[in-house]
């Protein structure tokens, strides 16, 4: 994406970072459209996109940026998991 050029708005929900929906123009968003849906359709959060690999050099990898801003924006923390320590903080 070139910012310059490109639109991309996006809505999580506050508490949870699940994505409500997004919207978009931009050079081959038809790539991120689609990955989207597929998301909002399984109540992903963005924590889940955030955790799926992002190839390079592709369209997906700006997704990764924008929900970083978006969970940014929202003051979201990440939720804890039962029994689980993230990598490199026992």
């Amino acid at each position: 994406m070139r910012p310059e050029h490109d639109l991309f708005a996006s809505a999580l929900e506050r508490r949870t970072g699940r994505l409500l929906g997004t919207e978009m123009v931009a050079p081959d968003g038809e790539h991120l459209a689609h990955l989207l849906a597929w998301s909002i359709q399984q109540n992903l959060t963005a924590f889940d996109l955030l955790a799926m690999p992002y190839y390079h050099p592709t369209i997906e990898e700006t997704l990764k940026a924008a929900l970083m801003d978006l969970l940014t924006d929202i003051n979201a923390e990440k939720p804890v998991l039962p029994g689980f320590e993230p990598t490199g903080q026992r």
